[in-house]
């Protein structure tokens, strides 16, 4: 039973796949079930565990993502904006549990969420409590995910290098996961490997199903990068957005141009094509941003270069057969 509210709350949290970072019903509901089963047994720690972890972790929604819905990380949110009442209520809650009797993987859980929302500001984490923490979590249930988090802080406690030994043969009980990516893609970051780094971003946004994800994936993915050369020129800005753009809607497997303007023809169809095509502009602005690039001089390139590939008549010819 704990392990299915622990799923569908993670499901909330953040979602598999999909253009939305979280799911508020999912993550409310769980956090609803927890709490009529932590009133039914007040005393089982793990119960209680199982909520605070809920409540730590839900605080911080508010501040996980910007105006358009963008992923923030824990690294950049705005701290003022987590929940504070949530905060102490988790914080009570597992300082209970862990009184009442051994620590189970929920309230291990729940201890680390607690010392990353007691934390004011993100320099002042205390690293090596999660660590240890995470120590125990590892031993407590072998499982691979916990050593992925343990890496990261053990990269904060002993430099990323250590981090990224611990990595090591992760594959093998991973596989080619987007978060295994991801995760070494900050560490080489912080060693100050760019090259590889940039490679691992990419890696991890291609393998990723949530937009928002690959979005700020993505976004790091050219930030990070810093070999410009290719893209001083218009035609290879705008190139380099219309591949980006293209990779999304593969992604997504929207189809061909013709079928997405096929499916744009019908109310319901138009509708989801001009969400999701606005999801996507918001993403290449902001990639624009990043890479310093003037979007509208890439976008008359780009319909310049469209002019001399397709002549008028053809176009037209095309519009007319797809209004048949």
């Amino acid at each position: 039973m704990l392990h299915v509210l622990y799923l569908l709350f993670n499901e909330g949290y953040a979602t598999s796949g999909g253009p939305d970072l979280a799911r508020a019903d999912l993550s409310g509901e769980a956090i609803r079930l927890a709490r009529g089963l932590s009133a039914a047994l007040p005393d089982d720690p793990e119960v209680t565990g199982l909520l605070a972890l809920m409540l730590l972790t839900d605080a911080r929604r508010p501040a996980r993502t910007g105006a358009d819905g963008e992923l923030i990380p824990l690294a950049e949110q705005d701290r003022s904006r987590w929940d504070r009442r949530l905060i102490a209520e988790g914080v009570a809650l597992i300082t209970g549990a862990l009184r009442r009797g051994p620590m189970g993987e929920y309230a291990a859980q729940a201890a680390i969420a607690a010392v990353h929302a007691q934390a004011r500001r993100y320099a002042d984490t205390n690293w090596s409590e999660i660590l240890a923490l995470y120590g125990v979590l590892e031993r407590m249930t072998a499982n691979p995910m916990v050593t992925l988090n343990r890496a990261v802080a053990l990269a904060m406690v002993d430099g990323p290098a250590a981090g990224l030994a611990v990595l090591d043969g992760l594959e093998e009980h991973l596989g080619d996961h987007h978060r295994l990516h991801s995760v070494r893609a900050h560490l080489l970051e912080l060693a100050g490997d760019t090259k590889a780094a940039v490679a691992e971003f990419r890696a991890a946004a291609e393998r990723t199903a949530n937009l928002r994800e690959r979005n700020y994936l993505t976004t790091k993915r050219f930030a990070a990068d810093r070999d410009w050369e290719r893209f001083h020129t218009p035609k290879n800005l705008a190139l380099s957005l219309a591949v980006e753009l293209g990779e999304l809607l593969e992604h997504f497997q929207w189809g061909t141009d013709e079928q997405i303007l096929d499916l744009a023809a019908t109310p319901e169809g138009g509708a989801a094509v001009a969400e999701e095509l606005a999801d996507v502009f918001i993403y290449l602005v902001r990639l624009a941003d990043v890479l310093g690039i003037d979007l509208l001089e890439a976008a008359v390139a780009k319909v310049a270069a469209n002019a001399e590939r397709y002549p008028a008549d053809e176009v037209r010819g095309s519009s007319a057969k797809r209004t048949r």
